[in-house]
């Protein structure tokens, strides 16, 4: 392996570094979802310190996307732990994408750290205002 590093794409090229495990990430609409996922100790800086060791997970997903993830979690972390944490990642990001196109995440113009930290409040209580009134009318919320 190269001292001064290299990109995913050429670490995926060597097939020994890995060790693929199928995972069951959550349940779906029609069924569990799930993914193979294969993760690497690596560092992000020359010097190999403490400091920048992390890990690198990988998810195949069926379509053969291959995702991956830095993780600073410790060397003892198990694998179904960087799964689920991986995992929960999407409705979070699923939130902020469905904040920024129906709620104006996107549209602060404020010059202060506590301007913008009260338009993030208040569209997340909109959104939180909106779930409940989806639950309350039993209306499934858009995808």
């Amino acid at each position: 392996m190269e001292k001064d590093g290299c990109a995913v794409e050429q670490l995926l090229k060597i097939k020994d570094l890995w060790s693929w495990e199928t995972r069951r990430i959550s349940e779906g609409e029609k069924g569990p979802l799930v993914a193979a996922f294969a993760r690497l100790r690596v560092y992000l800086s020359p010097e190999r310190t403490a400091q920048s060791e992390r890990w690198l997970l990988l998810r195949n997903d069926a379509t053969g996307e291959i995702k991956y993830a830095l993780s600073n979690a410790p060397r003892q972390t198990r694998m179904r732990e960087l799964v689920r944490v991986s995992g929960a990642r999407w409705p979070i990001e699923r939130c902020f994408e469905e904040d920024k196109s129906e709620l104006g995440l996107d549209h602060y113009e404020h010059r202060s750290w506590t301007a913008w930290h009260r338009h993030m409040r208040l569209v997340f209580l909109a959104q939180l205002f909106l779930v409940r009134l989806q639950i309350k009318f039993k209306k499934k919320r858009p995808r």
